[in-house]
Order: C-alpha cells, then sequence, then structure tokens
C-alpha cells in the first residue's frame, strides 16, 4: 500500500522522542581531574540534575558513568540562568558543587 508522505502512522511519537533521552549539559573540570555535568531528565518531569563522574569501581553509577551530586528531588536550576548565570559551579578548591534549587532559588553546596 501506498500512501502521501506524512500520511501514514509511525511508531515514532513527539512524546517518544521527548521524553526517551536525557539531556547533558554545562560540564566543568575540577583542579583534580573530577567531571561534572548536568543532566535533564524529561522521565523525571525535566528535573536538572548535578552529576560528577563515577570513579572506576564505584557502585551506583549509571549507564553514562556518572553518579548523582545534587539531592534526590531536587531540581537544579534558576530564573536568571537565561540571562547569563549559572545553575552550577564548582566549589572553592574544587570542594564539591554550589548549586540553585528551582522550588525555592536559594544556593546549596553539595560537598564532597
Amino acid at each position: 500500500e501506498q500512501r502521501a508522505f506524512g500520511a501514514w502512522e509511525s511508531p515514532i511519537t513527539a512524546k517518544f522522542i521527548t521524553t526517551s533521552g536525557v539531556g547533558l549539559g554545562s560540564p566543568k573540570c575540577a583542579s583534580d581531574g573530577t567531571l561534572y555535568w548536568l543532566e535533564g531528565r524529561p522521565q523525571e518531569a525535566g528535573r536538572q540534575v548535578v552529576c560528577r563522574r563515577a570513579a572506576p569501581g564505584e557502585k551506583g553509577a549509571s549507564a553514562r558513568g556518572g553518579v548523582d551530586v545534587s539531592p534526590a528531588g531536587t531540581n537544579v536550576r534558576t530564573r536568571v540562568h537565561e540571562y547569563g548565570g549559572a545553575a552550577h559551579l564548582l566549589g572553592p578548591n574544587g570542594d564539591g558543587v554550589i548549586y540553585s534549587d528551582f522550588k525555592d532559588q536559594r544556593l546549596y553546596w553539595a560537598k564532597k
């Protein structure tokens, strides 16, 4: 059966495209070489999570090789990052990550 372009049903839906992948962004490297990044997780209502590269053999690492730094339930986002701010940055002397929780816009420090 032939159909006109776009007239067939596709198993690839808009919902599948927007919820199946994890977005990675805002990479940062601490002075000791530890890599941090921000993950956008559509399957968690778009929550943004700060992650760090897991040490070799570290338990709890994701398929992407990272472990969560920001606590569960925290959404690392600000209302000002669209204007050049950042939702997270490295702590002084590479001591963990300072981040903003979108819920209350306060800054928190997740120390190593």
